[in-house]
């Protein structure tokens, strides 16, 4: 509402200097270079403060400056199809709600996630042969968090097994494959390292499993 207001009052202004002489349209680079830039800095304001109040609040805000700051040859509409569409985005990022993992002494691989959802609680670590796990306990199911260093080079026998399918998360550029059993519930994905394998498998979303992938230190 705030953005909407703050739209129809600036309206008569914006129209009177989009018409004046001194009012130069800005071009497509120009609108391209902004928008790019709105749409970073409101993945920021989703994911600077744990309250999602103040999260929505900085969304509406920074819509609001955009309306009173910038005048836009187009139709200015567009300015609030780009917010609905980045908040549409990012909604379900901002509804996370996790906690800051301490790595445990007993962990010595480089590789090991530093968020973890907030209804996994950490239960123990496996040392094994070639491996090692870290162990997290919910009351829906468990989750692990694999490295393994003799790992086969690649998954065909994974991708095509008939009681998974396939889904995708981007990680620096890259496409990732998620496999998902088909009832929905348990979701695995396979990351590869300089000198092994790192697997993630357990009952969460989508969402949680694309950001344990994003907060893995030294990935």
């Amino acid at each position: 509402m705030l953005a909407l207001v703050a739209y129809r009052e600036s309206q008569e202004e914006l129209d009177q200097l989009i018409q004046s002489e001194e009012y130069t349209p800005p071009d497509e680079i120009q609108m391209r270079t902004f928008q790019e830039k709105f749409h970073k800095d409101s993945q920021r304001a989703l994911h600077r403060s744990k309250s999602r109040i103040i999260r929505w609040a900085c969304g509406i805000a920074a819509a609001a400056v955009f309306v009173f700051a910038v005048p836009i040859s187009a139709d200015n509409i567009t300015i609030f199809e780009l917010v609905a569409q980045v908040f549409i985005d990012y909604s379900d990022i901002s509804t996370l709600d996790g906690y800051t993992f301490e790595k445990p002494a007993e962990w010595d691989c480089e590789y090991y996630p530093t968020w973890i959802p907030n209804e996994f609680h950490y239960s123990s670590t496996g040392i094994f042969e070639s491996s090692q796990a870290l162990y997290f306990d919910s009351p829906s199911g468990s989750l692990a968090f694999i490295y393994v260093s003799n790992w086969r080079s690649n998954y065909s026998a994974v991708e095509q097994s008939k009681n998974l399918v396939a889904d995708t998360i981007v990680l620096n550029g890259n496409s990732i494959p998620i496999y998902t059993d088909k009832d929905g519930s348990t979701k695995t994905i396979y990351l590869r390292t300089q000198n092994g394998t790192i697997v993630i498998d357990g009952k969460i979303t989508k969402q949680q499993l694309t950001k344990i992938v994003q907060n893995i230190t030294n990935l």
